[in-house]
């Protein structure tokens, strides 16, 4: 039988090799969609190709870079190229994948042209295997404990609520990169 994908070998080295690199391989394999992850985030991470030669789904779990002055790396980032270029590469995307509705919002209220495109899709919580027991608790989750996550202000207001909810624990899952 044969495998219903291709594995196609690629190592991210900067995101301006990759504005050309990216395009390059979907049209040298023939790719029809492509899935640019965390679209709009940190230098680091995958950014929007210079042109879009197939179908384009990005996925953006928020827009901190654009919004947060009080972390410096976002003020940092929000000056580059990088930030200016993937801002203008945006709305040509084909569609958008958001994990919340407070994303959505700010992805539709800073590019007008991209109403409609967009989608909330939220992670799945899941049972991780047959030998693993799933036990729900009353836990308030935040993924990763990075800066941006304004972390001092939520144990802030957690320790509030769970003066009027003492059942409730506070998870951080994975660290800053998460």
């Amino acid at each position: 039988r044969k495998w219903p994908a291709q594995w196609v070998e690629y190592v991210p080295r900067s995101w301006k090799s990759d504005l050309l690199t990216i395009p390059l391989l979907i049209v040298k394999y023939h790719i029809d969609i492509f899935h640019y992850w965390v679209a709009l985030g940190p230098i680091f991470r995958i950014g929007i190709g210079l042109f879009h030669p197939c179908k384009t789904c990005v996925t953006v779990h928020d827009l901190g870079v654009e919004y947060w002055d009080e972390v410096p790396s976002c003020v940092v980032t929000r000056k580059t190229w990088y930030w200016k270029v993937q801002k203008l590469l945006f709305p040509k995307a084909d569609s958008i994948v958001c994990n919340s509705k407070s994303t959505q919002k700010e992805i539709e209220s800073l590019f007008k042209k991209n109403r409609g495109k967009s989608r909330v899709v939220y992670p799945p919580v899941t049972n991780q295997g047959p030998s693993m027991t799933f036990k729900r608790e009353k836990q308030f989750v935040l993924m990763g404990g990075g800066a941006n996550k304004n972390m001092k202000t939520i144990v802030k207001a957690f320790q509030r609520f769970r003066q009027k909810f003492p059942g409730y624990s506070l998870a951080v899952f994975g660290g800053p990169d998460a």
